[in-house]
């Protein structure tokens, strides 16, 4: 499970804990007050008709706390929400759900910012983490959804359209080793139409199929070589022509990538 909707999971950690409240005796109605609860739990701030309202810290037993702005007895406005495990959540709240803009930082010093709603990224945003990884674009419920860039933890760069954090559309792919493929996607995969384009300056051009070359497509290499005709898993299988640089031809049948005749 990827971080960003681990960070969904934890939010709702918020709902949960700012809503129980755990009543003690003798809780203060106007004013600023630091009151403890049953459970040993702590609010120290500004109080109105009994709730917690304006600017208060919570200090939860479980280690968790919210410093931040409160409105009828939950987090409303800007405030930091910390868990004990060293996450943290800077931003705005509604009804003690982030909503609006903010930081969730995980305690390995990864991170996401950007836009909220309903307690999940929707909207603007970048997430990084401490591998290197990155995505920034569009958000839809922890998502990349349409254009945006992404860097995976092999240091593969995409640029172009997702559809539920996936490649799928056009965009292009550029690898470590100085490859780079541009062209369809679905769901993560070369499929469609598209040109690789090798680090030695040979390149291929036409249908992808579950990441691979299949179907018609033609292949140049550095020194002038052609092959154009069908593909099978990467490899030259039925009809085709190779016109090597020598001005050699080969036309007819291949099989697995050997001319048959």
């Amino acid at each position: 499970m990827n971080k960003v909707l681990l960070m969904i999971i934890a939010i709702t950690s918020v709902i949960v804990s700012c809503n129980n409240n755990l009543l003690g005796d003798g809780m203060p109605t106007d004013g600023k007050a630091r009151y403890a609860y049953a459970d040993s739990s702590v609010y120290d701030g500004e109080w109105k008709d009994g709730k917690r309202s304006g600017h208060g810290v919570m200090m939860w037993a479980d280690g968790n706390s919210y410093d931040g702005e409160w409105k009828n007895d939950k987090p409303n406005g800007s405030g930091i929400y910390k868990w004990a495990n060293g996450n943290s959540f800077d931003g705005e709240f509604r009804d003690s759900v982030p909503c609006g803009k903010g930081k969730y930082t995980w305690a390995d010093g990864s991170y996401y910012k950007g836009e909220y709603k309903n307690g999940h990224p929707n909207g603007k945003g970048k997430y990084l983490a401490k591998d290197g990884s990155m995505k920034d674009g569009t958000f839809k419920n922890g998502y990349l959804e349409g254009q945006g860039e992404a860097i995976n933890e092999f240091g593969e760069k995409y640029t172009g359209v997702f559809k539920k954090g996936l490649p799928n559309g056009k965009g292009t792919m550029e690898y470590p080793g100085g490859d780079q493929y541009t062209g369809d996607w679905v769901k993560g995969k070369r499929e469609g139409q598209g040109t690789y384009i090798y680090s030695s300056g040979s390149r291929y051009t036409g249908s992808f199929h579950n990441g691979c070359a299949n179907g018609y497509g033609k292949y140049t290499w550095k020194d002038g070589s052609e092959y154009e005709g069908e593909w099978r898993n990467d490899m030259r299988h039925g009809y085709g022509k190779l016109l090597t640089s020598e001005g050699e031809v080969y036309e007819g049948q291949w099989v697995n990538d050997e001319f048959a005749e």
